[in-house]
């Protein structure tokens, strides 16, 4: 199966659209349609930028935009190490961070319920 690089790049030459007129058409630097269309997206400046090139891109060239982004995120999770697909989950479950909210949150509620009780026995 091509890469998604590849497949955009084939779908430009088909279409007979050169880099420069992709480029100044989408406002897209062409060193960013290069890496690109090589599937070096970490040149990239970020992945918001990243979704925003690949619509523009393929909506220039006249492709499904939705399409391209889905291939662009299975390209991200296949590309992306394990230890980094779930980093929220990571941190929530490993043994050596302590969360501090637990007491706190206990904390907070003692009070509540203390300001409460004081309300009640003291207004009446």
């Amino acid at each position: 199966m091509e890469s998604l690089g590849q497949h955009l790049k084939r779908e430009r030459e088909l279409r007979d659209i050169s880099l420069n007129d992709l480029a100044e058409a989408t406002k897209i630097n062409i060193r960013y349609i290069e890496a690109i269309e090589a599937d070096q997206f970490e040149l990239l400046p970020g992945k918001a930028f990243v979704m925003g090139f690949l619509k523009n891109y393929a909506a220039y060239i006249g492709l499904d935009e939705e399409e391209v982004i889905t291939r662009y995120l299975d390209f991200e999770n296949a590309e992306m190490p394990e230890s980094h697909k779930h980093p929220k989950e990571e941190i929530l479950s490993s043994p050596n961070k302590k969360s501090t909210w637990g007491p706190v949150f206990i904390i907070i509620i003692f009070l509540i319920t203390a300001a409460i009780i004081y309300y009640f026995f003291n207004v009446a």
